[in-house]
This record gives structure tokens, C-alpha cells and sequence, in this order.
């Protein structure tokens, strides 16, 4: 194994990684002052091949939505539905223009790109049916103060269907012994998610202390501003360590089954890694014609090692 990793560490000093970091400020939508976009069409935002869900329906006059709006609206006082567009800072975060996210969101990002940060705060119709309690939802903390409330929501990254991490962002919190510690976030706060590693998807969901009968009472709302998204533009030049004709692999890009044939009348040793230095898989007495069943890895792009006391050879294979 030792031998593996010096070879692939030779491997991975020919790779060229470039990672570029943009900021997604949704300044591009060019709306009137103090009003937001809500598609009708049924479409989603996309900004720098980011996917920010939208669902909009109308039925018999009744507005129904869901995943993000794109808004600039600044009242931060009214109380109701009616100002469910408005962020409580009044603004987004050094620019004017946001998201509102209600109800089922989703974001989905390119290939081989992460999350790193964003900005989440409050809506206004959320940050004062909270702080006020409303017809539908309860004053935070109660009469008293002491009421243990909260609402939090939390963000899970998915790749290929498989969830990776989460976070979870208190937009408000009553459960301290120290009433004076409780708060509703009415401010930009930085949320991390550098941690995560590489996902496709991530899905928002959320949880209150103030549930009724048809689910979550408080309004289940907040904004978001400056999503820091890291796109890994690798240009993976994988090198031939040492040239050698005395192995064939066959089919790349490859679904399931990634197959070996050597010329060579003795053993040879072959490894799989991921372009991260871990090895996923490793068999060092295989002979002739050899498979790996590759329908076990996660799609990407992966390095193949082969290796016998004469010849060794160096691949780059796509898992599709």
C-alpha cells in the first residue's frame, strides 16, 4: 500500500487544480424598486448555472408557492402575509436585491462544485409573527417569556441521492435558562458549509416548537443573500508513470464493469483512488484478464493504478 500511495502521489503532482469561488448576489435581476419576482411560468433562477427552485400556481385567485422569489423589498415593520416578501434587514446583504425562500426549497448545483457559504436572516412576516405572535401562530417565548420556542431550518447536501452533511440555522431561539439569551435573528448571519465536500443538491426543511394540526404554525420563511459557490474547473492531466503495452483497459468511460487484460505471464497489482487520494479499492494477485465492478462507486472521475515487478501503468477513468 505504501508503494500505491508514492506512485499516486507522483500521479496527483501532474494534476492541475483550479478552483474558482463565485459569489452569486442576484443583482443581475433588473426589478423595479421595492418589489420582487415571483416566476409565473414556472421556472426557476439560475445565476452561474446554480438552480434556485420556484414553483408558482394560481387557483380559483388563490396564490400558491414555494422554493425562492427574488425580491428588493425594504419594510421591515409590517406584520402578515401581505409583507411575506420583505426581509427584516430591509435590505440583502451590501446589495439590494435577495431571496425569499418559502416552504419546500431546493438548490442544485454543477458537477463538481461546493457550497461554501451563505447569508440567511429573517423575512419580516416571519421575524413579527414571532415576535408578536399572529391569528395562526403563537408570540415566541409566551406570555411570560419563558415558553422554550425555536425555529430552525436546516440544510442537507445530497450527491447522487445520498446525503452528505447538513446544517442547521436557528432563525429564532427561547430555549435558554437566561431569558436575556433568547433571540429571533434579524440579521445577516454567515452560514459555513465548506465542510461538506462536493454535493449536487441541497434541500431545505424546517422544524418550530409551535406545530398544530396541519403541521408547522409559524410561518415558515427566510431570506438569503451571497451564496458562495466553489467550482473545481480540475483539468486532470493524468501521466503514464512509465510507459508500458502490456495492459488494455477497456470500456472508460465506463458504468459497470471497468475490464484489465494483460500480456504479461505473471501476477500484476491494480488500485483504485479517487482524485482525492483515497483508495476506494485494491486486489494485488490478479492475472490475465481482471474486472472491477465499478457500479459500486459514486459517479466521477477516479485514477487506476496497475502495477507488476516489470511495467506499471497510470489511468484516468470516468465512472458514469
Amino acid at each position: 500500500m505504501k508503494h500505491f500511495t508514492f506512485i499516486l502521489f507522483a500521479i496527483l503532482c501532474h494534476i492541475n487544480i483550479f478552483s474558482q469561488k463565485d459569489t452569486i448576489t442576484f443583482e443581475s435581476y433588473q426589478i423595479p424598486t421595492d418589489s420582487f419576482i415571483n416566476n409565473s411560468m414556472g421556472e426557476h433562477f439560475v445565476q452561474d448555472g446554480v438552480t434556485f427552485n420556484n414553483t408558482f400556481s394560481v387557483s380559483n385567485g388563490f396564490e400558491s408557492w414555494g422554493g425562492f422569489s427574488v425580491s428588493n423589498q425594504t419594510d421591515s415593520i409590517t406584520a402578515g402575509f401581505g409583507n411575506q416578501y420583505s426581509s427584516r434587514t430591509a435590505k440583502g446583504y451590501e446589495s439590494e436585491n435577495y431571496l425569499v425562500s418559502f416552504s419546500s426549497a431546493y438548490i442544485l448545483l454543477p458537477a463538481d462544485s461546493k457550497l461554501v457559504e451563505a447569508k440567511i436572516t429573517n423575512n419580516t412576516y416571519a421575524y413579527q409573527s414571532m415576535a408578536n405572535g399572529d391569528a395562526f401562530a403563537k408570540k415566541f417565548g409566551g406570555a411570560t417569556g419563558d415558553d422554550p420556542d425555536f425555529l430552525s431550518v436546516t440544510a442537507k447536501g445530497y450527491l447522487s441521492g445520498v446525503i452528505q452533511d447538513s446544517v442547521t440555522v436557528y432563525l429564532a431561539d427561547f430555549r435558554f435558562e437566561d431569558n436575556a439569551e433568547d433571540f429571533i435573528l434579524k440579521d445577516w448571519a454567515t452560514v459555513g458549509f465548506s465542510e461538506w465536500g462536493v454535493v449536487d443538491s441541497i434541500h431545505f426543511s424546517y422544524e418550530s416548537s409551535d406545530v398544530g394540526a396541519f403541521g408547522i404554525n409559524t410561518p415558515t420563511y427566510f431570506c438569503m443573500d451571497n451564496v458562495v459557490v466553489e467550482k473545481d474547473n480540475s483539468t486532470p492531466t493524468v501521466q503514464v508513470v512509465s510507459e508500458s503495452s502490456d495492459f488494455k483497459v477497456f470500456p472508460n468511460p465506463v458504468q459497470d464493469f471497468l475490464y484489465i487484460e494483460s500480456s504479461l505471464n505473471k501476477s500484476f497489482s491494480a488500485a483504485v483512488f479517487t482524485m482525492q487520494g483515497q483508495m476506494v479499492w485494491q486486489n494485488n494477485s490478479l492475472m490475465g484478464v481482471a474486472n472491477i465492478e465499478v457500479n459500486r462507486f459514486e459517479e466521477g472521475i477516479y485514477v487506476l493504478v496497475l502495477e507488476s515487478e516489470s511495467s506499471r501503468w497510470v489511468e484516468k477513468v470516468l465512472v458514469k
